[in-house]
């Protein structure tokens, strides 16, 4: 449920890897992501905005490994190593980590519900 400050045209939500109801849509590759032409919006997605990244894992050969422009951006990420952490920092990504075993794999439902409660309490 949106607050009374929520603009939508501000918050953009942008579903990275497609749908599976559309198999088409999906992307899992660099490759997938250069055949598409994305590499432009994402550049201009990171210079614009502050982007929380959600079930991707970010790593080598998927969507892009080069420092992220703009302000910093999140991701929230399971089972994140301090190499790991240091490697998302160097790339202009804050990881907000979980244990998937302590959260039985729930850790992005989890922190979701979190952040949802807090923008809330703020903005009530």
């Amino acid at each position: 449920v949106p607050s009374a400050n929520y603009e939508p045209s501000s918050v953009p939500l942008v579903k990275m890897q497609g749908s599976l109801d559309n198999v088409a849509s999906v992307y899992l590759t660099r490759e997938d992501y250069e055949r598409r032409d994305a590499d432009d919006f994402l550049r201009r997605l990171f210079e614009t905005r502050t982007v929380l990244a959600i079930g991707m894992s970010l790593r080598s050969g998927g969507v892009g490994d080069q420092r992220r422009a703009g302000a910093r951006h999140y991701a929230i990420v399971n089972d994140v190593t301090p190499d790991r952490r240091q490697q998302l920092l160097e790339q202009n990504i804050h990881a907000i980590g979980y244990d998937s075993e302590a959260t039985a794999w729930k850790g992005n439902q989890i922190i979701m519900g979190e952040l949802f409660a807090r923008v809330n309490q703020v903005s009530s």
